[in-house]
């Protein structure tokens, strides 16, 4: 007779478990981790997820991640890179992106460029232009660019 569905005995549920036999409470997973299925004891959260206060673990949010097993917190992503698709580690934004904060790469506008310091746009000075967002690139000879931004 499965004595955990005994009508005396009652199931750990949710973020609870009790390992072994003979036990008189349920205990709660720490933080990195939660229940499994079978209510006998704790998984880590696996990459891309975190827990934390003893909640299941749940997928990193927006554009943060979480590299590796047990995760309590999810990282946000440093300038000029944003979290990948699965939310397991950051990727760099292409050479005509930026991104800040971790937020979605996002591509430069005509007349500014990246800027490999901080990752952000920046505006192209006078006597240069971009009509990519890649680069400014200077005016030829005969022409010019009086006004930043070009």
């Amino acid at each position: 007779m499965n004595q955990s569905w005994h009508p005396n005995c009652s199931a750990c549920t949710g973020i609870t478990y009790a390992s072994g036999l003979g036990n008189s409470e349920c205990g709660t997973c720490g933080d990195g981790s939660e229940a499994k299925p079978d209510q006998t004891g704790c998984n880590a959260c696996a990459a891309g997820k975190f827990s934390a206060g003893g909640a299941d673990c749940g997928a990193c949010a927006g554009d943060t991640y979480a590299i590796g097993l047990g995760n309590s917190v999810c990282a946000t992503c440093d300038d000029g890179s944003t979290a990948s698709a699965d939310k397991t580690e950051c990727t760099l934004c292409a050479e005509d992106e930026y991104s800040t904060g971790g937020a979605a790469c996002e591509a430069c506008a005509a007349g500014t460029a990246r800027n490999a310091t901080d990752g952000e746009c920046d505006s192209c000075r006078p006597g240069r232009f971009s009509d990519s967002g890649v680069r400014c690139d200077p005016c030829l000879a005969g022409a010019v660019a009086d006004y930043e931004g070009a």
